[in-house]
């Protein structure tokens, strides 16, 4: 929702300062000619309308405390204009007919300063705006369908984050998921997944950002054991009662981008199941994106996870589904 690290400049779609009203609010041509063509063309190959959750790195820097894209948090006396304009992106999209699944309410509420687009929150704000704006104003708006996932953050702040926010009905009945990154997951154990769906049981657990943080080299072209990550954290998931697991980008090229940090490769630089090479119209494969695909083609939507118990594995990984055709696929990965 508005730029992420992986825009091509920092920006919201209202950045008139003191557009209380968001009179001026609007999508903006990286919205028109790319977001919403690909994901009609990518609605149009599946052959049926694909789920599309959103989140925002920041609002208009003139909503917070510090009038910057890359630090600070939101002002109290722009709660209720924020989720005003929540409405107005949904209502943008659903006039070039797409529509929402579901959203976080922030990406990474935890990091509050950085060198991309960021907006701090502590748990307590997060569940109040939710609670007494977000939530209502969706509802008023004729969002309320939509799924809100707490959180959005890494699994080390599992499951004190969720505790505190659901803390509050209002806060609990709007929220329907908990959204969780990967990037702490070698820190954490994967228990506290099960824990929190113990605790919280009544809510879905849901992998919303994937990527391997170490920038492009040819020299890691082929390289099975960043493709091994990724099967190691979705078997981890899938195991705790995480029902969805999503990648960060689908491609990037060669330079790890195009993206706002494109002139500081020192600082950033991200790599993904499909690196791209502009300059000679083609593009490889890497080994996440058989991962993803092995998933994809034998694990449907609709499936559920089934226990599995092998007693002599020798360290095989093995995670199992049966789907709505009632057939029982297991995934088995050895390192």
């Amino acid at each position: 929702m508005g730029a992420s690290d992986f825009s091509l400049h920092f920006y919201s779609y209202d950045d008139v300062e003191n557009d209380v009203a968001l009179d001026h609010f609007d999508l903006i041509d990286m919205d028109y000619d790319y977001k919403i063509p690909i994901v009609k063309q990518a609605s149009e190959l599946r052959g049926e309308v694909i789920k599309l959750f959103t989140t925002p790195w920041t609002s208009p820097a003139w909503m917070k405390d510090s009038n910057d894209y890359m630090s600070g948090s939101l002002l109290k006396t722009y709660y209720q204009p924020w989720a005003n304009y929540f409405i107005k992106y949904f209502d943008a999209y659903a006039r070039e007919n797409v529509s929402f699944w579901g959203l976080a309410p922030q990406n990474e509420p935890t990091v509050y300063r950085n060198n991309i687009p960021v907006m701090g929150w502590s748990a307590a704000q997060e569940r109040d705006w939710v609670a007494n704006y977000l939530g209502p104003t969706l509802v008023e708006a004729g969002y309320g369908g939509l799924k809100i996932m707490a959180l959005d953050d890494n699994r080390n702040n599992l499951p004190d984050w969720v505790d505190v926010v659901l803390s509050d009905e209002a806060a609990a009945e709007y929220v329907s998921g908990i959204a969780v990154h990967w990037y702490q997951d070698t820190r954490t154990n994967d228990s506290v997944l099960e824990q929190t769906h113990k605790m919280h049981p009544d809510k879905f657990l849901f992998y919303t950002e994937a990527c391997n943080l170490v920038r492009v080299k040819t020299s890691d072209f082929g390289d099975w054991e960043i493709g091994e990550k990724y099967a190691t954290s979705m078997m981890q998931a899938f195991n705790n009662w995480v029902s969805g697991w999503t990648d960060w980008n689908l491609a990037v090229n060669e330079d790890g981008g195009p993206a706002t940090f494109g002139n500081k490769p020192d600082i950033f630089g991200y790599n993904a199941a499909i690196i791209v090479n502009s300059t000679g119209d083609e593009f490889y494969k890497q080994p996440p994106y058989y991962f993803q695909a092995h998933y994809s083609m034998f694990v449907p939507p609709g499936s559920v996870h089934i226990q599995l118990n092998n007693h002599n594995d020798g360290g095989l990984l093995h995670v199992a589904f049966l789907t709505p055709e009632e057939t029982v696929v297991v995934i088995l990965f050895n390192e």
